[in-house]
């Protein structure tokens, strides 16, 4: 839901993330993604958190070789990345997201973004929600907040 900045936007200790990058630049100069992708170690370590019923989806609709090549572009991408000023974003943000740091990335929109055309929107959904059912949405994203929303995309497709 959050646009990605770039890697130190990650919450991941640099240690964690060298390690990751050097492991994953290996799998992918020596093309062993698909070798990797079909160990228990790679589902042990890699997809820990991820429900079997997941996991067996992610497995067969996910290519390996783009599923390493994404992971190597998020974890080294330091790039500045360039914001469309003048556009309207509606950015859905968890405060506590484990994954990426919710504020660091609220300070940079915040900086380079107008506030007239910056909507944040804070939730509690997980950055990659194990069920995403109606339901879901529902518990996690307030009534309040989709009517902002509309409200909002309303107001600039007028424009």
């Amino acid at each position: 839901m959050e646009p990605f900045l770039g890697s130190k936007y990650l919450r991941m200790s640099f240690v964690k993330k060298m390690i990751y990058q050097k492991i994953i630049r290996i799998i992918n100069k020596y093309q062993l993604q698909k070798y990797i992708w079909k160990t228990n170690i790679f589902r042990k370590i890699i997809l820990k958190d991820v429900p079997n019923k997941y996991l067996q989806i992610i497995l067969q609709e996910i290519h390996p070789r783009t599923f390493f090549e994404t992971a190597e572009i998020l974890l080294t991408h330091n790039e500045t990345i360039k914001i469309k000023t003048k556009k309207p974003y509606v950015v859905l943000l968890n405060p506590k997201d484990r994954t990426i740091d919710a504020s660091e990335t609220l300070k940079t929109l915040q900086q380079k973004i107008n506030r007239d055309h910056l909507l944040v929107i804070n939730t509690t959904a997980e950055h990659f929600p194990k069920d995403i059912s109606n339901g879901y949405f529902e518990k996690h994203l307030k009534k309040e907040s989709l009517e902002k929303i509309v409200k909002r995309i309303k107001v600039n497709v007028k424009n």
